[in-house]
C-alpha cells in the first residue's frame, strides 16, 4: 500500500459491522474504502488485499457514499457475516471463555461476550464461525 497517496485523515461508517471498515483520504481526491482485517478473516475479499492489514474495497468520490458502499459489502458477504448468539451461559463463563478462546487459535474474529445483567452469559459470532465454535461444543440457542 503506498501511503503517500493519502493524507493523515480516515473515517469510518455509521453503522457497526462484524467486518472492520476504514476509509483513507486520498491526495488527489475522494477517499479509498478498504476492510481492515487480518489475513484470512474474509476469504471473500482476499483478492483486493494490499497489505497484512488491509484489503481495497473501492474508490469513493466523497464521504456520502461511505455508507452505501459498506452496506453492499456487507449484502455481497451475505448471512455469515451477521452476528448471532451461538451459546448462552448461566453464572460462570467458563464454557463461553474455551469457545472464544478457540475462535481465536483458529482465526475466526469478531466474537463478544455480552450479559443480560443476570450473570448469564451469551457468546455472540459470525454466522459462518458456528461450525469453529461447534469443534468445542454445539450451540445451546
Amino acid at each position: 500500500m503506498d501511503w503517500t497517496a493519502y493524507t493523515d485523515n480516515h473515517t469510518h461508517p455509521s453503522g457497526s459491522y462484524t467486518v472492520e471498515f476504514v476509509a483513507y483520504y486520498r491526495r488527489d481526491s475522494g477517499l479509498d474504502l478498504f476492510a481492515y482485517e487480518p489475513e484470512g478473516s474474509c476469504p471473500e475479499l482476499e483478492d483486493g488485499r494490499v497489505d497484512e492489514d488491509h484489503i481495497f474495497l473501492a474508490h469513493l468520490e466523497s464521504e456520502r457514499e461511505l455508507d452505501a458502499a459498506v452496506e453492499a459489502v456487507m449484502a455481497r458477504l451475505g448471512a455469515g457475516y451477521e452476528p448471532a448468539v451461538f451459546y448462552r451461559e448461566a453464572g460462570s463463563r467458563k464454557l463461553i471463555g474455551k469457545i472464544h478462546t478457540h475462535l481465536q487459535k483458529r482465526g475466526a474474529h469478531h466474537a463478544w461476550v455480552r450479559s443480560n445483567g443476570r450473570e448469564d452469559w451469551e457468546l455472540v459470532i459470525r454466522r459462518k464461525d458456528f461450525p469453529i465454535a461447534a469443534e468445542v461444543v454445539s450451540s445451546n440457542v
